[in-house]
């Protein structure tokens, strides 16, 4: 009997420890369990340095798919962001060496980087659009070596249990963008040779099982976006910052509560956008429009305002705020408005104000308060925006 316990007792072990769980060492005859040494701790996103990281990640994502315009920052902010691409490998291996991230996220991270400093690299700062002094560089295909390069990795996600979509997010994008231009016939006949075009279809449908998969777990992981919490405090925020907008009724604190709620929801959105319930460009719309809200909150003074001699508002050049926000807005909307699908609750909040803005640079007197660069910007957005607003309209009321 002594004999038929052992080997049950070995037999339990090695059924266990195939699935991940070990016994502590060295092994009782009848162990305690506990979890895989290997687990990340669950405390990520309350590390400042992972917050830091993700930020620039996604920033640096944005501007690498064309989200942020064809000239997505100034010299300034374009150095500070290839800055904090520089000083990520040392973050990510502080957080791997502190348990936050395992062996596979790290992986997956350190592979992407590369590839997503060489993309922000290829844009340049506001102010160059007519610089030409320059020559136009034939480059090679790559997306099928990107993709070839995760797949060890993609597949090691695609078969987990537990995904945690605030990392995964992190570098799904990048193989979506490699899976997007390896289904245009263009991109692939730059691929001249039979042989390398064959083998990056099967590459690029190898990748796409990965990446459906992943999708699929962290949807399933996520629930649906009407139910989800954030997309309450997204609602009930923007609900009520609209309502308090160019208003001497409100109080100050009222005030600084909305904003308070608007801040919170914008974060709210940028994590919907991780876990994959909202599409990292819609995130961003209404990371943009937040601001917009606030400064119409605080245009008139409040009702508690105890300042008798207060001077009228400053004045503002309308078509220069709004060739601002669609500089922002419409590159954004295009990358939303890419894939077909649209979520409604997000387009509503932002298209009235994107239209406004459109409409104030059509007035014939709006050129007149603008100079150099913005002329052009502004003429450039006067002839296309018309035509991209009325097929996102449509999109809209093909969803209903």
């Amino acid at each position: 009997m002594p004999k038929r316990k052992s080997r049950l007792a070995v037999a339990c072990a090695s059924a266990l420890a195939a699935a991940g769980w070990a016994f502590a060492d060295p092994p009782p005859a009848v162990g305690v369990l506990r979890a895989p040494a290997n687990q990340p701790r669950a405390d990520l996103q309350s590390s400042a340095e992972w917050k830091a990281l993700s930020a620039t990640w996604r920033e640096a994502s944005l501007v690498a798919s064309g989200a942020r315009g064809g000239y997505p920052f100034t010299e300034e902010q374009r150095q500070k962001l290839l800055k904090d691409l520089e000083d990520a490998p040392a973050q990510i291996k502080s957080l791997q060496s502190a348990g936050l991230l395992d062996e596979t996220e790290a992986g997956l991270l350190r592979q992407d980087l590369p590839r997503l400093l060489g993309e922000v690299q290829r844009f340049r700062p506001r102010g160059m659009e007519m610089a030409t002094c320059y020559r136009p560089m034939n480059v090679a295909p790559a997306a099928a070596a990107n993709l070839a390069q995760q797949l060890p990795l993609l597949e090691k996600l695609a078969a987990a249990q537990v995904l945690r979509p605030q990392v995964i997010a992190r570098v799904l994008e990048t193989a979506e963008r490699d899976l997007v231009a390896l289904s245009d016939a263009g991109y692939l006949a730059r691929y001249t040779e039979l042989g390398d075009r064959a083998n990056a279809q099967a590459v690029r449908d190898k990748a796409r099982l990965h990446v459906e998969k992943i999708r699929e777990a962290l949807r399933k992981q996520s629930g649906s976006l009407d139910d989800s919490t954030q997309w309450k405090k997204i609602v009930e925020a923007w609900k009520t910052a609209g309502a308090m907008g160019n208003s001497s009724k409100t109080t100050t604190r009222q005030r600084e509560d909305a904003k308070k709620a608007l801040e919170e929801a914008v974060e709210a959105a940028r994590d919907l956008g991780d876990r994959g319930l909202l599409e990292p460009a819609e995130a961003e719309l209404l990371a943009n429009d937040a601001p917009n809200l606030i400064r119409a909150m605080y245009y008139l003074p409040p009702a508690d305002n105890t300042v008798v001699c207060h001077g009228a508002p400053a004045p503002l050049n309308y078509p220069a705020l709004s060739l601002e926000r669609l500089s922002r807005q419409l590159p954004l909307l295009r990358k939303a408005a890419q894939g077909g699908h649209l979520h409604r609750g997000v387009i509503e909040k932002v298209l009235p104000l994107i239209e406004q803005d459109v409409a104030a640079l059509s007035a014939e007197s709006a050129l007149k308060s603008l100079e150099g660069m913005d002329i052009v910007r502004a003429r450039q957005i006067r002839e296309s925006a018309p035509a991209e607003l009325q097929k996102i309209r449509k999109l809209l009321e093909s969803s209903k």
